[in-house]
């Protein structure tokens, strides 16, 4: 039933690391699954950053099933595993998400906090996200 609240799309991106073979490599941000659900602010916090006040906020990501925007199997492996395989979060829930990777809502970047399945049912993830500041992937 929580599903009809589900109405706000996702995309969820992982850093890639490519070595220029030159000593160093470039940073590349791909989105790897989206994600259909609603975004709640779960808390916010005043830090004083660089002399300047500003907000931290946290928020929960509720969303049901997950999907891959990666169609192709070899590509599947490097971001998620060989061989292949679905998330201890159930096997609707096709990969794992980690902490490095980061939330997009509405243009703006959420950082991956923690990703909690309730009581272990399989019906929807409530991803907790930390809002980055703007212009940030």
């Amino acid at each position: 039933m929580i599903n009809r609240f589900f109405n706000e799309t996702a995309e969820i991106y992982r850093k890639v690391t490519t070595p220029d073979g030159m000593g160093s490599s470039s940073i590349e941000w791909i989105a790897i699954m989206t994600s259909q659900g609603r975004l709640d602010q779960a808390s916010a916090n005043e830090v004083n950053r660089a002399s300047k006040l500003m907000y931290e906020t946290t928020h929960t990501w509720f969303c049901g099933l997950l999907e891959i925007t990666i169609v192709d199997p070899v590509e599947q492996a490097t971001y998620f595993g060989t061989p292949f395989a679905p998330s201890p979060f159930g096997e609707g829930i096709p990969s794992l998400i980690i902490n490095s990777d980061r939330l997009v809502v509405n243009g703006e970047t959420y950082e991956i906090t923690a990703i909690d399945n309730p009581m272990n049912m399989n019906h929807h993830l409530e991803i907790s996200v930390k809002r980055l500041e703007s212009g940030q992937l």
